[in-house]
């Protein structure tokens, strides 16, 4: 792909909206921005967020229950290009079910993805669509760190990603696989990370790097 004149929407939770970096202008969309052609990066990361619709309100945060599936239509028409970035949050915090790939509910993870999918498809036809899946947290290998524990793993709802993105055709950038840092290691923690789960400013550069480099060769 060339990314050249192109507007990129990058839907997401907080790992899009950039939490942790030490301004807006170093989250990865907008650094992705600045170390390509594109025209512009739009921000679509909404900090808390889920997939997956949620049967009861978590802590109170209204903001964590705008789920992607319900955001597609704030996505602006002009973007050439959307990049989704998510699938922690349903893990670490969501009520709903990972589920199996024949559901279409928007009530288990399997099922939201379908949703979100088709939503992204029929409001963008003929454009590219890309998944990221997150850099690695800490709960990833600690599954008592999550707030809900619904006893499933970080790994199958990865794998729910991939397995529905490759039934639509859609390019999955496995983040995750590939990342190569461990927040439970001392020094990449310090150099990359700002907590267990979000970035600094040098690990949301590394991100949108990452993310440029799989793009230019899709």
């Amino acid at each position: 792909m060339k990314l050249t004149d192109l507007t990129i929407a990058f839907m997401g939770d907080s790992l899009t909206e950039g939490i942790g970096a030490s301004s807006p202008e170093k989250s990865y969309p907008s650094v992705f921005q600045e170390i390509t052609d594109i025209k512009k990066a739009l921000n679509y990361g909404l900090s808390g967020t889920r997939i997956a619709r949620q049967t009861k309100t978590f802590m109170h945060y209204s903001q964590w229950d705008r789920d992607f599936i319900s955001r597609v239509d704030e996505i602006s028409e002009s973007a050439d290009c959307v990049v989704i970035c998510g699938c922690a949050n349903d893990y670490m915090h969501g009520d709903a079910e990972l589920g199996k790939f024949d559901d279409r509910g928007e009530y288990t993870f399997y099922g939201a993805m379908h949703i979100l999918i088709n939503a992204l498809k029929e409001r963008f036809p003929n454009k590219p669509l890309i998944f990221m899946t997150p850099s690695n947290i800490l709960a990833d290998k600690s599954p008592e760190r999550a707030h809900i524990n619904k006893g499933y793993h970080f790994d199958e709802y990865l794998s729910a990603v991939k397995e529905v993105c490759a039934y639509y055709d859609v390019p999955v950038f496995d983040l995750h696989s590939v990342w190569g840092l461990d927040p439970e290691n001392e020094e990449d923690r310090k150099l990359y990370y700002s907590d267990d789960s979000h970035l600094n400013d040098k690990g949301y550069r590394r991100m949108a790097e990452m993310l440029a480099e799989f793009m230019i060769k899709e």
